[in-house]
């Protein structure tokens, strides 16, 4: 069983938002056309190159920025995201606590649970999840990647300690 509370920063939810999105297929792509474009761009140098070095560092570079913007208006607009959020992790799932709100997930709801060099990861969802930053979990770290382990389906932990 392990017990913790949360408060996610911008740091760690901007984490979680690149993690998400550099596993998509169209954000790989773009990513990958730009490096590709700046490339072509640099080693042509013909009468267009300047032009594709530009367009291969907005596609870059465009995806970051606009996630650092959309993680700051986040966590400055969501009440939510201001309080602490207090989970329970025993064989019986995880239960979210926040304010008066309680909500317990069986683990069989839980998607998958992937690791960043920041957090932890578990999928409630396609798109939602919780995200438990390594250096809030502190101590508790090793036994949230046991409990996790332990009851979730082992295809369905990804997570790298």
């Amino acid at each position: 069983m392990v017990e913790t509370d949360i408060k996610l920063t911008v740091g760690d939810l901007y984490d979680y938002n690149l993690r998400h999105s550099y596993t998509q297929i169209p954000t790989l792509l773009a990513t990958i056309a730009g490096i590709a474009g700046i490339a072509v761009g640099i080693y042509w140098r013909q009468q267009y190159w300047l032009m594709m070095v530009i367009i291969g560092a907005l596609l870059v570079f465009y995806m970051p920025i606009t996630l650092l913007v959309k993680t700051s208006q986040t966590m400055a607009l969501s009440p939510a995201m201001k309080n602490p959020v207090h989970y329970l992790l025993n064989e019986d799932g995880i239960t979210v606590s926040q304010g008066e709100q309680s909500q317990t997930l069986p683990w069989s709801g839980v998607h998958k649970a992937v690791s960043t060099g920041r957090s932890i990861i578990l999928y409630t969802s396609k798109n939602s999840a919780s995200v438990f930053p390594r250096k809030q979990v502190g101590e508790s770290l090793p036994l949230l990647i046991q409990t996790i382990s332990a009851n979730l389906d082992p295809k369905r932990n990804k997570i790298k300690q």
